[in-house]
């Protein structure tokens, strides 16, 4: 994997050289195109390798989207919060019991669309991480055919 550095606006110079980055991981050419096989003992050694290494890059992908995702939901979680906060610290609400500050907050329409971004991040993160699974699972079935494969030419052989 190639590092690239991340360099922000401002920053001292020796904060620039020690602030890493890793390069995006590209979604696979071959993903629209993917079948898993029905049987995969049916599949020449090198199909099975093939496959192994598109289901790896597969799930490497989408352990990359779902990194973003969960980052998108925790950043949508933490506006919220911060907007709730505010709401409650505000002057139409400073030194008024909780009763009031929890209304103030139910029918604040800004923050109910901003917990409603939220909830959407929260839905596409547990989509992309059924992904992650799948992918791993595939992978996972194939290094065992192969596994499978290795040990039986062993046996042959002796």
């Amino acid at each position: 994997m190639i590092l690239k550095p991340k360099v922000a606006a401002g920053q001292p110079e020796q904060a620039k050289s020690t602030s890493w980055m890793f390069r995006p991981i590209e979604r696979p050419a071959i993903a629209d195109s993917l079948k898993f096989p029905e049987d995969i003992t049916r599949l020449s050694s090198r199909d099975v390798g093939a496959s192994l290494g598109y289901y790896t890059a597969m799930h490497a992908y989408a352990v990359s989207e779902l990194a973003k995702a969960e980052i998108a939901h925790l950043r949508a979680r933490s506006v919220c919060e911060s907007r709730r906060k505010n709401i409650a610290r505000t002057g139409m609400t400073y030194g008024k019991s909780k009763y009031i500050v929890d209304r103030e907050i139910r029918l604040d329409r800004t923050l109910e669309l901003m917990e409603k971004e939220s909830h959407e991040a929260e839905i596409k993160t547990i989509e992309i991480r059924s992904y992650v699974e799948i992918f791993d699972k595939y992978a996972q079935a194939l290094s065992r055919e192969m596994t499978r494969r290795s040990s039986e030419s062993k046996l042959v052989r002796t």
